[in-house]
């Protein structure tokens, strides 16, 4: 009996993260942050493969070169020529903007 009227008092910490709408402020933020952190983590993993799609595109603009380099030898050229920091330039603006973005989205 007593273990039955404790479970009937336990509940999750927010509604929300089982699909349901956000029920008070805190539940609300809660979303919120953990849509916006989950959105940055991908984002963070997903950067060097879209990072390395863009240097592809860009290659050879502007000049009169048509060879293009592949995935990997367009990857591989990027960390022999500015080390592995170099496929995360530029993701400060990418991973900031999930903030809003996607937690205003999900909400």
């Amino acid at each position: 009996h007593d273990r039955a009227s404790k479970q009937a008092r336990v509940r999750p910490l927010a509604t929300a993260s089982l699909g349901g709408k956000p029920n008070s402020p805190l539940e609300w933020l809660q979303k919120f942050a953990l849509t916006g952190c989950g959105a940055m983590l991908a984002e963070s993993a997903t950067f060097p493969i879209d990072m390395t799609k863009t240097r592809m595109q860009l290659f050879g603009q502007g000049t009169n070169n048509t060879a293009r380099a592949g995935f990997v030898e367009t990857l591989r050229n990027t960390v022999r020529n500015e080390g592995l920091s170099g496929l995360y330039t530029g993701i400060s603006p990418a991973v900031i903007r999930h903030i809003p973005y996607t937690g205003s989205r999900i909400i």
